[in-house]
C-alpha cells in the first residue's frame, strides 16, 4: 500500500492534464488572492469577504480535485488497472482510500497558499480560531467529498459525461454562491447570525452526509463487485 501511494502521487505529478489544470488553478488563485485586497471587495465588509473566501477555497479544491479523479481513478478503471489490484488481493476499498488520501494532499497546497496569503495581508477583526476553524471545516468537506467521488466513480459506466458534469458543476456552484455573496451575508446579518459560524455548521452538516454516504459505500464495496463493473469513455 505504500508503493500504491507513491506511485498515486507519482502518476499525478507527472499527468499533463492534472499540470494544465494546476496551472489554471494557480492563475485564479493569484488573481482571487489579488482581487480580496482591493477596495471593490473590502469594502462589502468582512463577512462578505469571509463568504467569499470560502467559496474560492472549496471551489479551488474542487475543480483540482475533480481533474485528478477523473485522471487517475476514472482511467484506472478504464484501464482495468484497478481490476487488475483487485485480482492480485489488493482491497478496492483500500486502493480508493489511498487513492483520496493523496488526491486531498495535493489539492489542498494552493487553497492553503490562498488562505495565507488572504489572512496575512488583510486586517481581520474576526478571531484567529474562528476563521482557522471555518478552514478546517473546509478540509474537512473536501476530503469527505474526494472519497465520496471516488467511490462513485467506480459506479459510473459514462466516464467522459461525468467528468463534464463534475466540472460545469464545480463552476455552476462557485459562480451561484459568488453571484449571491451579498444577499446572503445581509441576510444573515439582519438575523444577527454570525457568517463563519454558519459556514462551519454547514461544513460539518455536509461532512455528515459524505461520511455517511462514504462509510455505507466502502462497506459494500467488494473486489468482484468492482471486476464486474465496465466504464467507457463516453
Amino acid at each position: 500500500m505504500s508503493n500504491l501511494e507513491k506511485g498515486a502521487s507519482y502518476y499525478l505529478l507527472r499527468s499533463y492534464s492534472v499540470l494544465v489544470d494546476v496551472g489554471v488553478v494557480a492563475i485564479l488563485a493569484v488573481l482571487m488572492s489579488l482581487a480580496m485586497q482591493m477596495e471593490a471587495l473590502t469594502s462589502k465588509g468582512e463577512d462578505y469577504l469571509v463568504l467569499v473566501l470560502y467559496v474560492v477555497l472549496l471551489g479551488l479544491t474542487f475543480i483540482q480535485s475533480g481533474s485528478m479523479i477523473v485522471d487517475l481513478t476514472a482511467k484506472d478503471k478504464l484501464s482495468k488497472r484497478i481490476e487488475l489490484f483487485a485480482a492480485a488481493g489488493t482491497p478496492v476499498k483500500e486502493i480508493i482510500q489511498k487513492y483520496s488520501v493523496q488526491i486531498f494532499r495535493l489539492s489542498s497546497v494552493i487553497p492553503f497558499l490562498v488562505f495565507m496569503s488572504c489572512y496575512y495581508f488583510n486586517d481581520w477583526t474576526m478571531g484567529f480560531e474562528r476563521i482557522v476553524g471555518v478552514y478546517i471545516s473546509i478540509l474537512a468537506v473536501s476530503f469527505f467529498e474526494i472519497l465520496a467521488l471516488n467511490i462513485a466513480v467506480l459506479d459510473v459506466k459514462r466516464i467522459k459525461l461525468f467528468k463534464n458534469v463534475l466540472f460545469f458543476g464545480n463552476f455552476a456552484l462557485i459562480y451561484f454562491i459568488s453571484m449571491s455573496a451579498e444577499r446572503i451575508t445581509e441576510l444573515l446579518r439582519g438575523k444577527n447570525l454570525a457568517i463563519e459560524m454558519v459556514i462551519i455548521a454547514f461544513n460539518v452538516f455536509l461532512c455528515v452526509v459524505f461520511a455517511a454516504f462514504d462509510m455505507l459505500k466502502l462497506h459494500r464495496i467488494s473486489n468482484e463487485s468492482v471486476i464486474r463493473r465496465e466504464g467507457q469513455w463516453v
